[in-house]
């Protein structure tokens, strides 16, 4: 279907994809932009997106912390700007929008709703109409109206988290993930929440790790 929206969505995709080249964001191979039908090509990820794995117990705890630390990567190249003078807030960063190769490397995909800013300038953007998704979206973007890199930062820690407890952000039925961490964290329980599925670290590893999330 055919919009104004659609079209400035592709259009900002293709814009930013040509520009920001990295290991951790996936490429663009080619398009087609002509009359009313829009068709982008991007290189392929056999393992599809992450949203489908974070359950998956032979997705070991290795496997795990690579690619989280590979989404890192990806988001931090975005918001220093690479090369370049500018910094891209992606505004939609989920596990849904992960996307992992054959050998489980993480790349950063969907940037319709990416914006390009001034590297130094912290307050980016005031938006009118909320974006992104339900249970990935910083709250104070939601009560404020103003979107910055932080906000993806506060994205990254959910998707961070789903990695971790083995589960997506939203289950059908059952608590969502951000209010079921804080619950814990608040009651000195975090640890159970670590998802046990071809747990291979020890118990001081694991709770580095989850040091190292809570510092995200």
């Amino acid at each position: 279907m055919y919009s104004e929206q659609g079209e400035q969505e592709f259009l900002t995709e293709l814009e930013i994809l040509s520009e920001y080249k990295h290991k951790n964001i996936i490429s663009l191979l080619g398009y087609c932009d002509e009359e009313k039908e829009r068709i982008s090509v991007f290189e392929y990820a056999s393992n599809g997106s992450l949203d489908r794995h974070v359950d998956n117990a032979s997705l070991t705890w290795t496997e795990r912390i690579k690619i989280g630390i590979d989404v890192a990567r990806g988001l931090d190249f975005l918001h220093v700007g690479g090369s370049t003078q500018a910094s891209v807030i992606h505004r939609d960063i989920k596990s849904a929008n992960i996307l992992l190769t054959g050998n489980w490397k993480a790349k950063i995909s969907d940037f319709g709703l990416s914006k390009i800013t001034a590297i130094n300038n912290e307050m980016d953007f005031m938006i009118d109409d909320a974006c992104g998704t339900p249970g990935y979206v910083d709250p104070q973007y939601v009560e404020q109206g103003f979107f910055t890199r932080k906000s993806d930062i506060y994205s990254l820690g959910v998707v961070l988290f789903e990695i971790m407890c083995g589960r997506t952000a939203f289950l059908h039925g059952q608590e969502d993930l951000v209010h079921l961490v804080k619950r814990h964290y608040e009651d000195g329980k975090l640890f159970e929440l670590v998802f046990v599925g071809n747990l291979i670290l020890g118990f001081e590893e694991c709770r580095n790790l989850m040091f190292i999330y809570r510092m995200n």
